[in-house]
């Protein structure tokens, strides 16, 4: 069974494969907004659920960044500065099924990226801040 740490590690490395496939996509010549826009809400998903597993915080199979930022917030008030995040929540459901179809702008797909930056370096000072590296050494 894994330890904590590695299991913490676990979810960013899959965050950072999110932004990964996001990024990779941003830099073509036609851009698939949704799928761009959809990984960078799974990544900050993904990077708030490995600071709540960190301090041991339950939470529901949920892909509503506010309801995890809340969470966060009980840990560390100070995740309130994250509350921008909160306009990745409809890229996990809406851009994806047929009745919700949304293509969001390239300056939304842009915003998105910005708000994954600034997400996943608020969340590596905190880990940093308490003498934690959720980062691997030699990424998968």
């Amino acid at each position: 069974m894994k330890d904590k740490l590695e299991y913490v590690r676990d979810w960013f490395s899959k965050a950072r494969s999110d932004v990964k496939i996001a990024r990779d996509q941003m830099n073509t010549a036609e851009p698939a907004t949704d799928a761009v826009c959809f990984h960078f809400q799974q990544a900050v998903e993904k990077m708030l659920k490995a600071w709540l597993i960190w301090h041991e915080v339950e939470f529901k199979p949920i892909h509503n960044i506010e309801v995890l930022l809340a969470c966060c917030e009980k840990v560390d008030p100070s995740f309130v500065e994250l509350r921008a995040a909160e306009n990745l929540t409809p890229y996990a459901v809406e851009v994806r099924y047929a009745d919700d179809f949304y293509f969001p702008t390239e300056e939304e797909m842009k915003e998105a990226a910005q708000i994954a930056d600034r997400v996943e370096i608020f969340i590596l000072s905190k880990f940093a801040a308490i003498g934690v590296s959720p980062l691997r050494a030699n990424p998968p």
